[in-house]
């Protein structure tokens, strides 16, 4: 599917979903270029549901993942946060909300401008903007590590 269609995809499966998440419920669906970390947004207040354009644009031809982003932002306008109600909710929806490294890894992300590798397992970890603060590997321990510390650098 092209862009156009992409963006179509996602305003019809937004209404869709939206009125079987709180039956009666109009939202308006709106697009983004301004975002930078997020994938979308809910206002469940003003009924507004904003994705992220270079996101939509990067997976156009997932539907899986264009799917599975409406599903967590319409859960939103029934659940405001990520507790086991609004999970409960995805999940009736076919959506897997329990977030794995294979889960994770297989979800393509806005562009990577930024890699990092570890100097333990030499894995490479990919972000979209240096991070403010000092990160470590994940893989080789559970909490910040000198010793695993990433080194990042922009890869243009």
């Amino acid at each position: 599917m092209d862009f156009k269609q992409a963006v179509a995809f996602m305003k019809e499966q937004t209404h869709i979903y939206a009125e079987r998440v709180r039956e009666g419920v109009v939202v308006e669906v709106k697009f983004s270029r301004r975002m930078k970390n997020l994938w979308g947004t809910c206002d469940p207040v003003r009924k507004i549901i904003t994705y992220n354009l270079k996101w939509v644009d990067v997976n156009q031809n997932n539907e899986e993942a264009l799917k599975a982003l409406v599903i967590h932002e319409c859960c939103h306008l029934r659940f405001l946060y990520h507790n086991r109600d609004f999970e409960g909710l995805c999940q009736s929806f076919g959506l897997k909300t329990k977030r794995t490294r294979k889960n994770v890894e297989n979800i393509i992300a806005v562009e990577q401008k930024c890699v990092g590798i570890c100097p333990g397992c030499g894995k490479e970890c990919k972000r979209h903007n240096l991070p403010k603060y000092k990160t470590s590997c994940c893989c080789c321990d559970s909490v910040y590590n000198d010793k695993y510390q990433l080194h990042y650098k922009r890869v243009d």
